[in-house]
């Protein structure tokens, strides 16, 4: 018998095997392959979030340098175009990624200025939005299941927010922010409402001295007139200084937090301190100079020592020089307005005094600005500031120029009278001395010394720290981002 031959039936097993492996091989390719891709399309969806961010991060910079003198200037071309829609000025730029030089995504930064956006202050916002396009290797089509290929919307064929037809599969993705302007600063760079007092050298507060917050802007934090409350009275009222001298004496209360730089406060008596403690402090506080129109003026007064009248603008900010002021008895300095809100700069050259039943009325919608270069007593019946409903410190600033010889002006603060007001003088010495039974200072001091005895009570308005201060001649010093979310209709291509 012959015997059987097995070598057809083994090539046909192997053909059989051959298959099934091949098989199992193309199955195994194409579902790694399908899951490569998807990765790389889960990958270009985070991609382009990262470089919306990165977006947002090149919008915010460019912000920041107009209100910075020492960069480069802003919205420079090519990269950024400028224009005006519906009557809004916009800035416009697009950037590429690349990787070995190609192209592997995009980056476009819109942003304008909504004239919804502005604050009591008259302080303008912006929007900020930045549109991150990632470029997807690998063929045009969806993988993985259909929901999650949803949820990530990629563009496979044409852009899913223009419709335009694209060669390379893309995922975009949009971010909107809205910048804040933060940190004012007067024109001379000196800070604005950051703190209730904020002295370069030391500060010393006696006897019953008392300083907390208030908010005149909320509801919550004063009366229904935004004045101040005791019963709704805060907790910011911080007191810092650049030195390392900090007194507290007798009943003396800080109701906020306070700064040294390097030190500790010397704490006596009763007194108290409610917030934190911070023994490294130190901010920076640019000396005050002259306004740059003053050998242009609009009016020349001279001394002001009688009942004087001062009538502002609606047109735009109206320059005073004087030699002086000085009121006493029933005299009064008088600074009129419209129905919209004006400006007014006076330029003292001298000393500033007030006594007796004298005043300073400042009407409604009036924004005032004095810069002083010699000393400020006002020890009569203190600051009519009539700003709309309430007294609002912001529209209130004396500016203590630094004196040429050298010699701290003196600052007395004192009386019966209210003081609503932004004390902006880095080089005076300033005394806060509590009088009669209704003196009070509202607002915020930057000074060289302060000194607060008696009674002295300084009632710190928490708006001025939000940017409240509405000086026409206040800048922001920068711009923080103050809202974040994801848009998922709007794309810079559109």
């Amino acid at each position: 018998m012959k015997p059987k031959n097995c070598h057809g039936s083994a090539l046909v097993f192997a053909l059989i095997v051959l298959l099934v492996l091949s098989s199992v091989g193309f199955l195994v390719l194409e579902a790694t392959a399908r899951k490569y891709h998807n990765v790389a399309q889960a990958t270009g969806w985070q991609e382009s979030l990262m470089l919306a961010e990165s977006g947002i991060d090149l919008g915010m910079a460019e912000l920041r340098k107009t209100i910075s003198s020492s960069v480069s200037a802003p919205w420079q071309k090519p990269v950024w175009t400028t224009g005006t829609a519906a009557g809004t000025p916009f800035f416009s730029g697009t950037m590429e990624m690349l990787t070995a030089g190609v192209k592997v995504g995009t980056v476009q930064v819109y942003i304008d200025a909504p004239p919804t956006l502005v604050d009591s202050g008259s302080h303008q916002y912006y929007r900020v939005r930045a549109t991150g396009t990632q470029f997807i290797g690998g063929p045009a089509r969806s993988t993985g299941e259909s929901a999650d290929t949803a949820l990530r919307m990629i563009s496979l064929h044409a852009n899913r927010f223009t419709h335009q037809a694209i060669s390379t599969p893309q995922a975009s993705r949009t971010i909107e922010v809205i910048a804040k302007p933060e940190n004012f600063i007067s024109s001379n760079g000196s800070p604005i409402g950051a703190f209730a007092i904020l002295a370069a050298s030391s500060i010393t507060m006696v006897g019953n001295a008392l300083v907390d917050s208030y908010d005149s802007t909320n509801p919550a934090e004063s009366d229904s007139n935004g004045q101040y409350a005791a019963s709704k009275s805060g907790t910011n009222g911080n007191v810092y200084t650049n030195g390392a001298v900090m007194n507290l004496n007798g009943n003396a209360i800080i109701n906020g937090s306070i700064g040294l730089n390097g030190g500790d406060p010397n704490t006596t008596g009763n007194a108290t301190v409610t917030g934190q403690v911070d023994p490294h402090s130190y901010t920076v506080i640019a000396p005050v100079s002259a306004p740059g129109w003053i050998g242009t003026p609009d009016q020349n007064v001279g001394m002001i020592n009688a009942t004087t009248t001062i009538a502002t603008s609606a047109t735009g900010v109206k320059h005073i020089n004087a030699s002086g002021i000085s009121l006493s008895g029933k005299s009064n300095l008088h600074i009129t307005g419209t129905n919209v809100k004006t400006y007014v700069e006076i330029y003292v050259n001298g000393n500033i005094s007030e006594a007796g039943q004298g005043q300073i009325i400042v009407d409604p919608n009036v924004i005032v600005t004095i810069w002083v270069t010699g000393n400020v007593t006002l020890t009569g019946q203190g600051l009519v500031n009539n700003s709309g409903s309430y007294n609002r410190p912001g529209n209130f600033t004396i500016n203590g120029i630094q004196p040429q010889n050298g010699n701290p002006p003196t600052y007395n603060l004192a009386g019966n009278g209210e003081l609503s007001a932004v004390v902006n003088a880095p080089s005076a010495n300033i005394t806060l001395t509590g009088g009669g039974t209704s003196g009070a200072f509202y607002g915020s001091i930057i000074g060289n010394t302060v000194t607060l005895s008696g009674g002295a009570n300084l009632h710190y308005d928490e708006s001025l720290g939000n940017g409240a201060a509405t000086s026409k001649t206040s800048q922001p010093t920068d711009y923080v981002i103050c809202s974040w979310f994801e848009d998922t209709l709007f794309n810079c291509d559109q």
